[in-house]
């Protein structure tokens, strides 16, 4: 596992962190399953560990507490979210689902990025762009499967992708201008 500064901090992270809103009780879902993960995963040497209360109201908050408490003498850091105090959200919307992503279009996007080298994946792929970035502190995909865990942590191992297969991808980006309600 290869780490990076967070922000400024001066903290040393693991390039690929855990996203764990997979762990909340989702079908599918099963604790002892996931607190393996979790181990293999800080095992592998991932130290960032993205939660939020609103993952199963705390469920895999829960699931984490096991995990750093039976790992206390190991520098893991943790980011949480906790819903608007007012309960508004998400923010104004200014366009429906169908306007914006209506089924044929979706499909249409789908069926272009066979851009994926052979011996690839997509998520592999999309986590090595990720990590051309040097901004980048850490990338929290979702896990919860031992296999998940072991493929996007060999993605750190891998490195950012070649340059020229880099720059064919970014033809392919969305470049988002943020809106008033999105910030």
């Amino acid at each position: 596992m290869k780490f990076r500064r967070f922000g400024r901090t001066g903290w040393q992270v693991s390039e690929i962190g855990y996203g764990m809103w997979g762990m909340a009780g989702w079908t599918g879902s099963q604790d002892a399953e996931s607190l393996a993960s979790l181990e293999r995963a800080i095992d592998l040497g991932c130290n960032f560990f993205d939660t939020a209360w609103a993952y199963g109201d705390g469920h895999s908050e829960e699931l984490l507490g096991k995990a750093l408490r039976a790992n206390a003498g190991k520098k893991l850091y943790v980011a949480t979210k906790v819903p608007p105090k007012n309960r508004q959200w998400p923010s104004r919307r200014a366009f429906t689902l169908d306007e914006s992503y209506p089924p044929d279009y979706v499909f249409e996007y789908v069926e272009k990025k066979p851009l994926v080298p052979a011996g690839s994946s997509m998520p592999e792929m999309a986590l090595r762009f990720i990590l051309n970035n040097p901004d980048v502190s850490t990338i929290i995909p979702g896990m919860r499967k031992l296999r998940n865990v072991e493929a996007n942590i060999a993605a750190s191992d891998q490195g950012p992708l070649p340059a020229a297969l880099h720059a064919e991808l970014q033809k392919h980006r969305w470049v988002r201008t943020p809106t008033e309600w999105s910030q």
